[in-house]
């Protein structure tokens, strides 16, 4: 199992993520 290729893919998700929580707002962080 590719653990370096899983990780990128994972932190290319997580890179997403965060963009689209900026854009919609930083209240999606706070509960």
């Amino acid at each position: 199992m590719p653990i370096n290729t899983t990780f990128g893919s994972i932190y290319e998700l997580l890179e997403d993520y965060i963009e689209w929580t900026t854009l919609l707002g930083t209240n999606v962080w706070v509960e």
